[in-house]
């Protein structure tokens, strides 16, 4: 066989293996999510294909943020499960904010997420609303960015914020609720009572 005939069947050979591999790899990892909005201060939505929940990430790298498009699969993995990547097998560009996989906790029974369209921009709504009936003037309301000790934002009794999408911990008298998941166009309203004495 002839050196040219050999490079020619090598060239063959290698397109038949790249055209037969490539399918197995989308197969094997299957992207989890696609992107549904961008923020310009870096923080990114995307909605799981399977459940159809939304996670987010936070991007810093500004010229990878600016070649993101809504529609563009993400897979996420490691790690800890929390990184994202925007090709199979690609290196981990980013961490969700919060959790990890399914950011939305399915069993968190710390809140109620109720839908509204009214709220500006990407922004949802966290709302701490105790009974009416209580005296709760006295009572501190604390919120925090989620790994964060320092509050971002506090308050005494009833409180409404609006906050950019994401994963909150929320301290109410003292009392931390971890996992508070605020959601575009969504009031996050935390369960909360009053101790009659």
């Amino acid at each position: 066989m002839s050196v040219l005939r050999r490079i020619k069947l090598a060239i063959l050979l290698s397109l038949a293996v790249v055209s037969v591999a490539t399918p197995l790899i989308s197969q094997v990892n299957p992207p989890y999510g696609e992107i549904v909005a961008i923020n310009p201060n870096g923080v990114v939505s995307a909605r799981e294909i399977e459940h159809g929940l939304k996670f987010y990430f936070r991007v810093t790298d500004q010229a990878l943020l600016a070649r993101l498009q809504v529609g563009q699969p993400v897979w996420v993995g490691e790690p800890n499960g929390q990184g994202v990547a925007l090709s199979p097998g690609g290196h981990w560009c980013c961490l969700m904010e919060g959790s990890g996989r399914g950011t939305v906790d399915r069993s968190n029974t710390c809140c109620e997420l109720v839908a509204n369209p009214a709220l500006a921009g990407q922004l949802g709504r966290l709302v701490v609303a105790f009974p009416e009936s209580a005296d709760v003037s006295r009572s501190l309301v604390d919120v925090f960015r989620a790994g964060e000790h320092t509050a971002a934002w506090e308050g005494q009794g009833s409180q409404t914020w609006d906050l950019e999408p994401g994963m909150y911990a929320v301290t109410i008298s003292g009392k931390r609720v971890e996992r508070v998941m605020v959601s575009s166009h969504h009031d996050t309203r935390v369960r909360v009572g009053a101790l009659r004495v």
